[in-house]
């Protein structure tokens, strides 16, 4: 038997079987809530009460694993998780959503992290606190010289 599939607005439902209203429709994993060390993966409309393993990926040229779980949805078929990691150079993430015992892939999605996260902002925050160290350090000298200079004339 062929089912037909629709695409609209990131939701996929199959032809002749209408969501049930304790089930929502199918819709694209979404990658939220990132930081430079974590995300939260959500889905809603898979099957209920099955377990799934999301995978979060650093689509380069090696895409590499950054991180996975295994995870159970809740009985509205949702998915909620949030995964750690370290992007070791990481401008992109990318995860994808599969259930276990099936292989069945029900969802992948991908989000730009390299503003936030890449290379020049690791070394900014590297090297901001050493630069505004270093300011201090001029500007208390700067003051204790002028300070024992004054001292010195005006006697």
């Amino acid at each position: 038997m062929l089912a037909s599939v629709s695409l609209t607005a990131g939701a996929v439902t199959v032809a002749g079987s209408a969501p049930s209203p304790s089930r929502p429709p199918l819709t694209e994993a979404q990658i939220v809530d990132v930081t430079c060390s974590s995300a939260r993966v959500t889905q809603t409309g898979l099957p209920p009460a099955s377990d799934f393993e999301v995978v979060l990926l650093d689509p380069g040229t090696t895409a590499r694993e950054l991180a996975s779980a295994q995870v159970r949805s809740d009985t509205q078929g949702r998915i909620d998780v949030r995964l750690g990691f370290t992007l070791g150079g990481a401008d992109r993430l990318h995860a994808e959503v599969e259930q276990l015992g099936s292989g069945t892939e029900y969802g992948e999605t991908g989000v730009d992290i390299g503003a936030r996260c890449g290379p020049a902002m690791a070394a900014h925050r590297r090297t901001f606190p050493l630069v505004l160290g270093l300011v201090a350090l001029v500007v208390a000298a700067g003051c204790a010289l002028g300070f024992a200079r004054s001292r010195g004339r005006h006697r």
